[in-house]
């Protein structure tokens, strides 16, 4: 492919067209406009090359996202995606556009059968050299999941974790500058190479709340033993919690939500989404 020579006096986003923009409609050069704003990651200069290659890789996978919602070709994409957003979006605890996102785009099986976003996001990109540069943060996110993470030691520039349930204590870099000590931060731990980083803004809880969330959580879970075929109560608690973890993504979204009158979720929410 042949692309259009680059020219200093014009906008960086025309810089990265693949043909002349006087071949483009208006709404064309404002979807590519749109699109390098959405991938732009100036505004994560002072982060760590890891933390700023991962970000860039999650508004790539947000706009491909959102193409599957356009084209509609899961329709229990759409449904979480409308049902999630209507809910939530518009609140200020989740403005970083990242928490409920993620867990839509990580870890929500947009089929009965598990397929997530991040399998259709790779297997688009089969046989592509692009997939090579994007396997880490495929890899990355795949791995992740929402946690419970109790601050145990902090520097300048490291937070210390021990994760509720697990008892897992994980060094972070620093991505949360103020909070109280012993504080618990309900969040994502992605870890990339040798860093491990807090995803978007975590939602905290005061560590007088500890046992009230082990206990609802062990709640949730003994409920979870009864009703869902999936969850084999004989398991060690802290793969329940695992599990739990990873599929709860709504009902903790109604559980930090500004409004606090609004509906609690269930914890297997998403299966929703599959009815017609």
């Amino acid at each position: 492919m042949k692309f259009y020579q680059p020219n200093s006096r014009q906008p960086e986003w025309m810089n990265v067209l693949p043909v002349d923009p006087s071949r483009l409609s208006l709404k064309e050069l404002r979807n590519f406009k749109d699109f390098h704003r959405l991938i732009n990651t100036d505004d994560m200069k002072e982060a760590p090359p890891s933390v700023r290659y991962f970000y860039q890789c999650f508004r790539f996978l947000y706009f491909f996202v959102l193409i599957l919602i356009d084209e509609k070709r899961f329709p229990a994409l759409n449904k979480c995606w409308d049902d999630l957003r209507a809910r939530y979006s518009h609140m200020e605890t989740f403005e970083d556009g990242v928490f409920l996102e993620s867990w839509i785009f990580f870890d929500f099986p947009i089929t009965e059968d598990g397929r997530t976003v991040l399998d259709e996001y790779e297997a688009s990109m089969k046989d592509s050299e692009t997939l090579a540069k994007s396997q880490p943060f495929i890899q990355a996110t795949r791995t992740s999941r929402l946690g419970l993470y109790q601050e145990v030691l902090s520097t300048s520039k490291v937070t210390k974790f021990k994760e509720l349930f697990t008892n897992r204590v994980i060094s972070t870099l620093r991505s949360v500058l103020e909070y109280n000590a012993n504080e618990i931060f309900l969040g994502r731990i992605v870890q990339l190479e040798e860093d491990q980083f807090l995803l978007g803004n975590p939602k905290c809880f005061p560590p007088n709340r500890k046992q009230a969330l082990l206990d609802m959580v062990t709640d949730r879970l003994l409920d979870l033993g009864y009703t869902d075929p999936d969850f084999d109560r004989s398991l060690p608690i802290a793969d329940l919690y695992g599990k739990f973890m990873k599929i709860a993504g709504p009902y903790w979204m109604s559980v930090v939500c500004d409004d606090h009158d609004s509906e609690i979720l269930l914890p297997n929410h998403y299966r929703k989404y599959y009815k017609s």
